[in-house]
């Protein structure tokens, strides 16, 4: 059915999300910060959903995604902690098979409180569970 495949698609882009965030996240830690001396460690926040897409300006065209989607994946990455992937319910759902560990509940701008995760990701890319 088409909710099937829906899903199916949504699983799929779930996963290949999460894998680029552990490669970025793997390969930030190659990246050594020149005033101090030390690995270069991110936050990475994701979310699934619909969103638009677009491209912006007159002189120098970006492309641009906008939406609910964006703004909650946005603020997953603000509230997140470095070395982690912080996401939300809808992508754990998609893909229970990481080690997500369940944060405390964080309020989020727009969105009200809500329940996040953490997926520690390690310098050799796997992931373990994430810890605060």
């Amino acid at each position: 059915s088409g909710n099937s495949k829906l899903r199916e698609a949504g699983q799929s882009n779930t996963e290949s999300m999460i894998a680029f965030a552990k490669a970025i996240v793997q390969e930030a830690h190659l990246v050594t910060q020149p005033v101090l001396n030390t690995p270069t460690e991110i936050r990475v926040g994701v979310h699934t959903g619909s969103c638009m897409s677009g491209i912006v300006g007159s002189q120098n065209l970006r492309y641009c995604l906008f939406g609910d989607t964006m703004n909650t994946a946005a603020r997953m990455q603000q509230n997140g902690l470095p070395g982690c992937i912080h996401t939300t319910r809808e992508v754990v759902g998609l893909a229970p098979e990481h080690s997500w560990a369940a944060r405390h509940q964080i309020f989020v701008k727009g969105k009200g409180s809500m329940q996040t995760y953490l997926l520690r990701v390690t310098k050799d890319g796997t992931s373990d569970v994430g810890s605060e």
